[in-house]
C-alpha cells in the first residue's frame, strides 16, 4: 500500500486520538491513553503512528520498500569437496555437506 504525501501545510496540526499508553513528546508534554491532542504531522514519532488515530483527515508519507530477489550461489567450503548454496546475503542454505553434483541439482531447484 503507497501513501500519499502530507497534503496540509507543515505548520499546520491535526487532531489525534491515543489509543496506547502513555507518551511524551520532546518538548515534555505527556499525552494519555485516550486523551485528543493536536500536533502536526512532523511532530508524532514515528515509533507511535501504529497506536494513534488522526481525528482529521491526513495523508501520512511512508518509504515503499522493495523487496530484494534473492540470488544463489555455490561456494566451494575450503579445500575440501563439499559445497554451500548461498543466498544473496551470503548466508548459507544448506544443513548438512553436499557434493558439488548435489549442489548443483538443488541450485537447479531454486532457480
Amino acid at each position: 500500500m503507497q501513501r500519499t504525501k502530507v497534503t496540509k501545510t507543515p505548520g499546520h496540526e491535526v487532531k489525534w486520538v491515543n489509543h496506547g499508553g502513555p507518551f511524551y513528546f520532546k518538548d515534555g508534554r505527556m499525552v494519555k491513553h485516550g486523551a485528543t491532542f493536536a500536533a502536526s504531522v512532523q511532530d508524532i514519532p514515528k515509533a507511535f503512528r501504529d497506536v494513534i488515530r488522526p481525528l482529521d483527515a491526513v495523508a501520512i508519507a511512508e518509504p515503499v520498500i522493495q523487496p530484494v530477489t534473492p540470488g544463489f550461489q555455490l561456494q566451494q567450503r575450503g579445500a575440501t569437496s563439499f559445497f554451500d548454496i548461498l543466498d544473496g546475503s551470503g548466508k548459507r542454505l544448506n544443513e548438512k555437506d553436499l557434493t558439488e553434483q548435489e549442489a548443483k541439482e538443488i541450485l537447479d531447484k531454486f532457480i
